[in-house]
């Protein structure tokens, strides 16, 4: 009886799945090193705001940013002369959501009236709309020659979109996801394209 025992104990080790076999711990922490270092390199998970011309769909202007960040379009109207403040946040699924329009004047195309969901607030002599509930996938821009002087502001910096040769252009505004890899390649692209243009930012 103990024989037979024994060898029914013997048989049950020779059968031990492969996933039991402990591995080697050092294999275990380069087969981990490895698949984080694949994440990090080709899952995309870098939020990027990118402006692209509307003729073609390579970006000039890239910005990581994060959700729930908010960015700003701010021009000269032109006919008050007079700066405008369009304010966006970054909303979930690659949405821009309209935040609030700040201006100091009325004038033509400048609201004058709002609905009952907005506020509309007068604050430090400038003019407020709020609660818009409006959301883009993509936001079109024609950028203007002379004196609306279109720019980007995140974070308090400022991109001029005049100092990348789009004076006079449509392009579009939106947001896309890459990886680290792929990320890097665009501002390698980007610092290419501004040396050949000789663009300032």
């Amino acid at each position: 009886m103990k024989k037979i025992l024994t060898g029914h104990k013997d048989s049950k080790k020779t059968l031990l799945p492969g996933f039991l076999i402990k591995i080697p711990r050092r294999l275990f922490f380069y087969s981990l090193l490895v698949i984080v270092l694949f994440v990090i390199i080709f899952y995309p998970y870098i939020l990027i705001l990118e402006i692209v011309p509307s003729l073609n769909n390579k970006a000039f202007l890239s910005i990581p940013v994060k959700k729930g960040d908010t960015f700003t379009i701010r021009f000269t109207h032109s006919v008050q002369k007079t700066p405008v403040d369009e304010t966006f946040s970054i909303g979930r699924n690659l949405k821009m959501v309209l935040e609030e329009t700040v201006y100091s004047s009325y004038g033509a195309g400048l609201p004058s009236e709002v609905n009952d969901n907005q506020e509309f607030l007068f604050e430090n002599g400038k003019f407020i709309i709020r609660k818009f509930d409006m959301q883009f996938d993509e936001i079109p821009l024609f950028v203007g020659e002379v004196i609306a002087n279109h720019t980007i502001i995140y974070n308090d910096k400022k991109f001029p979109l005049v100092s990348y040769k789009m004076a006079g252009k449509s392009v579009r505004i939106r947001l896309c996801n890459y990886s680290l890899i792929s990320y890097i390649r665009i501002l390698l692209s980007q610092k290419l394209m501004e040396e050949n243009n000789g663009a300032k930012i």
